[in-house]
């Protein structure tokens, strides 16, 4: 019998574009020894650098940014 498929979703912090998300992810799936069944998923958010901190904040709690996370849970269910 096969082990069931489970997500490990990345969620990266401020401050963090894709390219370094990816990279951290990679990183972390090359040390961690993750079994097979464990898929790697990133999700990426708005964010910004320090003077944009607050317009990162309001995009990030935005309805669509958590439309858009809802709907990627509800697909992986």
């Amino acid at each position: 019998m096969t082990q069931p498929a489970e997500a490990l979703i990345y969620l990266h912090g401020y401050n963090s574009g894709v390219e370094k998300a990816m990279k951290k992810l990679g990183q972390l799936l090359a040390t961690g020894r993750f079994p097979e069944y464990i898929k790697p998923i990133l999700f990426s958010w708005p964010t910004g650098k320090v003077l944009s901190y607050w317009c990162a904040i309001e995009e990030a709690s935005s309805a669509s940014t958590c439309h858009e996370f809802e709907m990627m849970l509800i697909g992986l269910r």
